[in-house]
């Protein structure tokens, strides 16, 4: 099973969801946002920022 995964930086305002979203309509392959880091929060009682991964220091 071939697993294909294309990851964008984007800033605010860029369009980098919508373009996302376009490519993966495109390909045909899922498209998971801002969102499945959000309900993976909910789900393990964690905040979203432990959830997304970040290794930078709050401050």
């Amino acid at each position: 099973m071939k697993h294909t995964i294309i990851t964008i930086s984007r800033q605010y305002g860029s369009g980098g969801r919508d373009i996302g979203h376009l490519i993966s309509k495109h390909l045909d392959i899922p498209c998971y946002d801002r969102s499945i880091i959000d309900k993976t929060a909910i789900i393990t009682c964690a905040s979203t920022w432990d959830c997304s991964g970040c290794s930078a220091v709050r401050r």
